[in-house]
């Protein structure tokens, strides 16, 4: 074992009469197998090169390496490559200028195989000139829009980019997906979404989404935006206007055509011409990729002179493309280099792609009919029944939508959970899936394979069928979810439901058109309890549940969909909704003599309740409802939810010392999202007995934990009334906008509180004005402002009183209730 080890640490190059072996793990350079004296730089240097070999390492990369932690001129690594060069050969490292430098082709000729496998495998192969290029262009250009064909790597190359990206750190770098966003009307959630943008108190959520970009400094990526073209070019076109602090980097299979737009397209990699050597033809990026992709699938294949003209040949008939050429090379690890290009040449010839197939996919569809071609009968069958599932899936789900049910009693031909386990593997290793590099057991299609799969389901006669299977298996994974968050943790629940989000969400809209009504509940609750054990934005709502298709279903799941759409209506939706959906789930849950529904929906009642005007006794009734439920044999979950989410939010039993017992006790449990909106709420009790410094003391310290949108929002807006109250109006500025950054339906809080700091500084007009709007909003929504928010409104208003006449006073709050939000805000905050 010590000798394999050692050994796959040895790098073996030879370069004419050289050959030079490099042993990282001993620090020994070995040139026709005699040690030789190299300095530590030049020692750090070579190990740079070949850890990274096979593509271009840039300068700074090799600097960074060379001498860490430290500015030198770039001079100093131009004296240490001349040195490697002496001794390893001049034609060793190949300069590439402006950029940096890499291994020449013909270190590669001469590779142990099993050193070479123990390599990482490089990303990108040919693309450090793209890469800086973007990186200028982004530094000039607020919209750079990345456009080539599909398969040509525009993805790859915009992660790259962003990660490399310099001007901002990690946390102000947007990636934001829109290939699951199946319809236009999820594009301006999706795009909050990744932004971190909460929507849902503005009647246009696309106003909404603005406002909040105008508070965000950083570069946003818009990955796949060719299906949803007019709504991305809408957005940008008034984001440049209204959010200068925000750069974008988009990728699509044609322009955006914004006229601030920098088009950079992407072309196919480099393709060799027929009368180049070897060595010659390894320095092109596609015979490079090709060879990379094999030898990492079989560590015996070598591309030799002989073969060269078959590999030129086949990376051009694949035009180049990145993932046609990766999906050749698996192909070629398994049958051969001949065989492939024999049987690809053949299929380019007689598939041209059938009618209504977009032209940008011709020649991805070459590659897919043929790699489809090699497929069995059940591989075929399975990868098409992939199609409905959106980003990603996990293996157990798949299996249950793919397994033919009764096994035993079917013909030899059925699909069971084994056969279904080795058409994915087989798949896996065709390039037609593709395995998730974070978790092992979710795997993906390519957008362009799930188009492939669609037709092909399309020609089978088999979509309502496949989606049906699709919504059913979906609809069976979360049966265990609630028994699950009971016992799971956070984390545990979250890696194992909350990743299917996308995929509840399309079933879910299924399940409402095809008005199936067991399959809408059990889905409404899958993706109700996804946004609230999240804490984040209620999707749910988008999904427009036909509330009279939910009424049909049976009464244990309409009564868990009616009381989770119910917390979901209170968080972002319509509040007395919200309160007939839970009186319906309590009844209901009253008729199954569940214990602990009832407790459930008598706290979500209870907060309705006491956030709606003219309820404060019916909530007193609930409550003592609420008291006489014998809670000692409920989930700890339960318990913790309803004592510091839903219900008892400001009665006399609540006091700083309950609530971190609470917060104690949740995090000790794992229940990390609990326990910060118990932080959320301490801050809020020390605002209520004006312990303005404590305030801001705690908001401190809290926001620099992991906390949940939500309370993150609400400990935000705490330390910015707790400043204004101290007088430090201008250290409330970054706090605010913090808030309206992550939540703009919440600006009449922050809108508030700088009305109560223009009172205190004499700005009478403009506190008039921000009252106004703030009291307009509350009353449009039918919410009462928490205990702290009311006493900050109370004094604005006595302020008010004392410094003009009613007259006066109405007439500015008239204009204020008036004006958007966006404009109360520009009164409120000075320009950025």
């Amino acid at each position: 074992m010590k000798a394999q080890t050692q050994h796959s640490k040895n790098q073996q190059q030879r370069f004419a009469t050289r050959k030079w072996e490099l042993r990282a793990a001993e620090r020994i350079l070995l040139v026709d197998g005699k040690p030789s004296s190299i300095g530590s730089r030049a020692f750090e240097l070579l190990d740079a090169l070949v850890s990274r070999r096979g593509r271009v390492v840039s300068k700074s990369e090799l600097i960074d390496a060379a001498w860490p932690g430290r500015i030198v001129e770039e001079n100093n690594l131009t004296v240490q490559i001349a040195a490697l060069r002496k001794v390893i050969g001049a034609d060793a490292i190949r300069t590439v200028p402006g950029i940096g430098y890499s291994l020449s082709a013909a270190s590669n000729l001469d590779i142990d195989p099993a050193a070479d496998n123990q390599l990482s495998s490089p990303e990108f192969l040919g693309r450090e000139s793209d890469i800086n290029a973007l990186h200028e262009r982004l530094r000039l250009a607020p919209l750079v829009t990345i456009v080539g064909t599909g398969g040509v790597g525009k993805t790859s190359l915009a992660r790259e980019v962003l990660a490399r990206h310099e001007p901002w750190s990690a946390d102000r770098k947007f990636w934001i997906d829109l290939a699951p966003v199946r319809d236009t009307s999820q594009f301006v959630s999706s795009v909050a979404k990744g932004v971190g943008i909460e929507l849902g108190g503005f009647s246009d959520p696309s106003e909404e989404l603005l406002c909040g970009l105008e508070q965000v400094k950083g570069i946003v990526a818009l990955d796949n935006c060719e299906h949803l073209l007019e709504c991305t070019t809408v957005l940008i076109r008034k984001a440049l206007g209204r959010a200068p602090g925000v750069r974008w980097l988009a990728t699509s299979q044609e322009p955006l055509r914004v006229v601030a737009e920098e088009v950079y397209r992407l072309g196919p990699l480099e393709v060799p011409g027929s009368d180049v050597s070897l060595a010659q033809a390894m320095e092109f990026s596609a015979i490079a990729l090709l060879c990379n992709r094999a030898a990492a699938a079989d560590r015996h294949f070598v591309l030799d002179e002989a073969s060269l003209p078959m590999a030129i040949e086949l990376c051009r008939q694949l035009d180049g493309l990145p993932l046609a050429i990766e999906m050749a090379a698996k192909r070629v690890a398994s049958l051969g280099l001949e065989t492939v290009f024999t049987n690809l040449d053949k299929r380019l010839q007689l598939l041209v792609g059938p009618n209504g197939v977009p032209a940008r996919h011709h020649s991805l569809q070459s590659t897919l009919d043929w790699s489809h071609d090699l497929l069995s009968d059940l591989e075929k069958r399975v990868f098409r029944n992939l199609e409905p599932f959106l980003d990603g899936f996990s293996i157990q789900v798949a299996i249950v939508a793919l397994q033919d049910e009764h096994v035993e009693t079917q013909a030899a031909d059925a699909i069971s959970e084994w056969r279904v386990l080795d058409a994915l593997d087989s798949l896996a290793n065709k390039s037609l899936i593709h395995r998730s590099a974070h978790r092992g057991n979710r795997l993906f299609l390519f957008e362009s394979a799930r188009d492939y799969a669609r037709h092909r389901l399309e020609d089978a006669g088999e979509i309502d069928v496949a989606r049906r299977r699709h919504c059913q298996a979906v609809a069976q994974w979360f049966d265990d979810a609630q028994t699950d968050a009971d016992r799971m943790n956070d984390a545990l629940w979250i890696d194992r439901y909350a990743t299917e989000r996308h995929n509840v969400r399309a079933a879910l809209t299924w399940a409402c058109i095809a008005r199936e009504p067991d399959t809408v509940a059990r889905l409404t609750t899958a993706l109700a309890s996804i946004d609230s054990f999240t804490h984040s934005q209620a999707e749910v709502l988008d999904c427009n549940v036909p509330l009279d298709v939910l009424a049909q279903a049976q009464v244990p799941l309409r009564a868990r969909a009616h009381l989770e759409l119910s917390w979901s209506h209170y968080t972002d939706g319509n509040r007395e909704v919200g309160t007939d959906l839970a009186k319906k789930a309590l009844e209901d849950f009253s008729n199954l003599g569940d214990d602990n529904g009832v407790y459930r929906a008598l706290a979500i009642l209870m907060r309705l309740y006491e956030s709606r005007p003219g309820l404060g006794v019916v909530a007193q009734q609930t409550l003592t409802e609420f008291r006489s439920v014998d809670d000692r044999h409920l989930p700890l979950r339960s318990r913790l939810f309803c004592a510091i989410i839903a219900g008892l939010q400001y009665g006399a039993s609540r006091s700083i010392e309950s609530l971190r017992e609470l917060e104690r006790i949740a995090t000790g449990a794992g229940f990390n999202a609990l326990g910060g909106v118990c932080r959320a709420h301490i801050t809020d009790e020390l605002l209520i007995r004006r312990d303005f410094k404590g305030v801001a003391e705690a908001a401190q310290q809290y926001l620099a934990s992991d906390l949940p949108q939500r309370a993150k929002t609400a400990i935000l807006n705490n330390l910015t009334l707790a400043l204004i109250r101290l007088g430090q109006v201008a250290q409330a500025y970054e706090p605010a906008r913090s808030s309206l950054r992550i939540s703009p339906k919440g600006a009449h809080v922050v809108i508030d509180a700088f009305a109560l700091a223009a009172a205190m500084h004499g700005d009478h007009a403009d506190a008039a004005i921000l009252f106004g709007h703030g009291a307009r909003v509350r009353q449009d929504r039918d919410n009462l402002p928490d205990p702290a928010e009311a006493a900050a409104i109370s004094d604005t208003l006595s302020l008010l009183r004392t410094a003009m006449n009613e007259d006066r006073l109405g007439e500015l709050v008239k204009m204020g209730a008036a004006m958007s939000s966006t404009e109360a805000i520009a009164i409120a905050l000075p320009p950025t």
